[in-house]
């Protein structure tokens, strides 16, 4: 684990442009789409808790039509990713359509995640063959979304989650 990992959490909250199609799919938001499980000694801590979540309120707000990025960032080991993982499971009532977590260690991996989230929604059927248009149609099919969270985790960098995010 290096010393500057970062974790983006994005979030979208604009109106579906083709609300007839948004309703065809499988909405997962009761479910926590690939995340770990969380961890049995995490040690809860509600200032942390609610700055992420003021935070998180207040770029909505300001930002209702746009994708919101949130970043938590330092040192290895200081608890970024619990912070996240509590933050998603505990928050299934303002995310309805999904919950989900993406591990950025390999941006390759990262595009073939939206590719099973896709497959998991009903986006792309479950016998279709990977494929990186495929992938890409499901990010923006989400774009086209409102009230999902995805946790991208091991993000080294800005350029890196560009990557990622196809």
């Amino acid at each position: 684990m290096s010393d500057c990992n970062s974790l983006i959490v994005i979030q979208i909250e604009i109106e579906a442009r083709h609300p007839e199609e948004s309703n065809k799919k499988q909405a997962i938001g009761q479910v926590i789409w690939n995340a770990p499980l969380q961890n049995g000694f995490f040690v809860e801590r509600p200032s942390l808790n609610k700055q992420l979540e003021t935070m998180i309120k207040a770029a909505q707000e300001m930002n209702s039509f746009q994708v919101v990025v949130m970043a938590c960032h330092g040192l290895g080991g200081v608890g970024k990713t619990q912070l996240a993982l509590h933050y998603l499971y505990s928050s299934g009532d303002r995310y309805e359509l999904l919950r989900g977590w993406m591990n950025c260690e390999d941006p390759e991996e990262v595009i073939l995640q939206f590719f099973r989230l896709g497959q998991k929604m009903g986006i792309v059927s479950q016998t279709e063959n990977y494929s990186k248009e495929r992938a890409k149609h499901v990010k923006d099919w989400l774009e086209d979304q409102t009230r999902w969270l995805l946790v991208f985790d091991n993000v080294e960098s800005e350029e890196y989650i560009k990557v990622c995010y196809i």
